[in-house]
Parts: structure tokens; C-alpha cells; sequence
């Protein structure tokens, strides 16, 4: 099965590209002087496109979401809600207290009506994240009951990822509007595939997109705050144009992505293994089998009258 490459395929580029940001992060010079700063991001989108492809080659997945407990998934989803909203407040207070971001370098100036949008969706996305993580632990219906409020994450990752690109498309530095703006843009394509796929609005092929756009925003948004996050810790510059609770917002949004596909995967092969070669049907429907039968029957009814008249008409 394709899929399963693609973990494998994930597992390598994580073990590789992420330690290997965190040694250029903590050199003298970091990403800004070193050649491998300057190669990183394309190995990092290389990696990104190869998830893409092969998620998107898998075909026979196309069970829908069956709603069940999913703990790890709860607890990631839990964990994002908080993140986001400790970033949305810390947007807000900022904005109350006129301070601007020393990193931003903003073309078309601030934007407070845009930034304040931004921030009270992500207090309405947060509610929704810590509703679903609960329901994730209990009974995982709370998208499938009330699907419209399973777009409040994707119209908050849209209107973030559209202060960002405002305010940071101005760096000098293209690395960090690399790591900054894309993971942002692959957890839009991500949130949206998930919101798809567990409301039951995107039918079946809704888990392909939601693993297809989940894998590579895992790849890059771990790729893009973990490294980041450590040199924080460690007293370094982070490289990264995002500020810390932002960067705890993608590292937590990427566990929640990789805690989700995984939850997913097991289903997925439990459905393959009980069919018979690659077709994904489970079992016989009896409903169709019922009526099979009662065509079997009018068929021999019929049959049976045109045969009478027939004999009747030689004697």
C-alpha cells in the first residue's frame, strides 16, 4: 500500500532535516551565511511534494470517518486549542498595547483591523479545537452533529496566513518567510480536509486529501518549530520570524495532523485486510442481497406463467 511508504517516507525526513536545521540554527553563522541554510528548504519541499504524490497515488482509501473514541488524536487536538488560544490572546494584548513586532517589516503598514480579526477567530477556532478534542475522547460525532462549526479552524488559519503573508513578505531573508509562511499554508489545506472528512461533507475521498495535505504540513510544520523552539530554549536565535506561542501553535497543529492519520491508518487497514484483494468493501450488504432474491423469484414467476400458457396452446 502506498500509505504506508508515505510513513516511512515521513520517519526518514523527520530523523534527517530536523536535526540536521537544529545543527545550522545553533552555528555561528545559522541559515543566514551557510550554504546548507540556503539548501534546506528544498530538501524540505522536496520531501513535502513526495508526501503529496504518494498520498495522492492511493486510491482504495475511501472509507468514510466512522465516529469512535480517538484519545491520542483528543488529546492533540486539546493540546492545539490551548496553544492557539495563548497565541490569540497574546495577539490581543499586543494590539491593546500598540506594541509592534520587531521581526515584521510589512509592506503595506499594520493592519490592526485585519490583526484583530485574526485574533478573535482564533478564539472561536481555539473553543472549537478543545470541543472536538473532548468529543474525540468521548465519541469523536461533534463535526458529523454540527458541521458548521468544523470551518472555524480553516477561516482562522486563512486569515492568519493572510496577516502573515502580510506582514513578513518583506524579510530580507527568505528562509525565514520560508519556514514561517508555508507551514501556515499546508495547515489551511490541512484543516480544511480534515473539517471535510470527519462532518462527512466530503464523501469518501475526503481522508485522501485529509492525509495528502496532513502529511506534508507534519513534515514542515515539525521542521519549522521544533528546531526553532530548541534554540529558545538553549538561548539562541530562533530563526524563524514567528514569535513563541505561534511556534508552539505549529508544533502542536502538526502533532494533532500526525495523531489524526494515524488513528485513521488503522481503520484503513482493517477495511483492506477484510476484503478480498483491493477492493474495499467489508462485507456483503444484506439489504442487496435480499433483493437479488426477490428478482430471482419474479424471474421465475414470470418464467413460469409464459411457459403454462405455451403448453396449453400445443394440446
Amino acid at each position: 500500500m502506498i500509505r504506508k511508504g508515505m510513513w516511512r517516507m515521513l520517519a526518514v525526513f523527520l530523523l534527517v532535516l530536523i536535526p540536521a536545521r537544529t545543527v545550522i540554527l545553533l552555528l555561528p553563522e545559522g541559515e543566514s551565511g551557510s550554504f546548507w541554510g540556503y539548501m534546506l528548504p528544498w530538501c524540505y519541499l522536496i520531501g513535502a511534494v513526495a508526501l503529496f504524490l504518494s498520498c495522492r497515488l492511493d486510491h482504495r482509501a475511501v472509507m468514510r470517518f466512522r465516529p469512535r473514541p480517538c484519545p491520542p488524536a483528543g488529546v492533540a487536538a486539546v493540546l492545539s486549542g490551548v496553544t492557539v488560544l495563548v497565541a490569540s490572546l497574546y495577539d490581543l494584548v499586543r494590539l491593546v498595547r500598540n506594541e509592534s513586532d520587531a521581526t515584521a517589516v510589512s509592506l503595506a503598514g499594520d493592519q490592526p483591523l485585519l490583526s484583530t480579526l485574526c485574533a478573535v477567530a482564533g478564539l472561536l477556532a481555539a473553543v472549537v479545537f478543545l470541543a472536538w478534542g473532548v468529543s474525540l475522547l468521548r465519541t469523536g460525532l461533534l463535526f458529523r452533529e454540527y458541521p458548521l462549526i468544523a470551518l472555524m479552524p480553516p477561516i482562522w488559519a486563512c486569515l492568519e496566513l493572510t496577516v502573515l503573508f502580510i506582514t513578513y513578505t518583506a524579510q530580507s531573508e527568505m528562509t525565514k518567510n520560508f519556514y514561517s509562511i508555508l507551514p501556515f499554508a499546508l495547515a489551511l489545506l490541512f484543516l480544511f480536509g480534515q473539517s471535510s472528512f470527519f462532518s462527512d461533507a466530503g464523501g469518501g475521498t475526503a481522508r485522501r486529501k485529509l492525509y495528502q495535505y496532513g502529511a506534508p504540513f507534519v513534515l514542515v510544520g515539525l521542521g519549522s518549530s521544533v528546531p526553532s523552539l530548541i534554540c529558545l530554549a538553549l538561548g539562541k536565535e530562533s530563526g524563524s520570524s514567528l514569535p513563541a506561542p505561534m511556534l508552539m501553535t505549529l508544533l502542536f497543529l502538526s502533532l494533532y495532523a500526525a495523531a489524526s492519520m494515524a488513528a485513521l491508518r488503522r481503520d484503513t487497514n482493517l477495511l483492506l485486510r477484510s476484503g478480498r484483494g483491493s477492493s474495499p468493501i467489508r462485507r456483503a450488504d444484506s439489504s442487496l442481497s435480499v433483493t437479488l432474491e426477490l428478482d430471482r423469484v419474479v424471474a421465475d414467476w414470470k418464467r413460469m406463467n409464459h411457459q403454462e400458457p405455451s403448453e396449453g396452446s400445443q394440446k
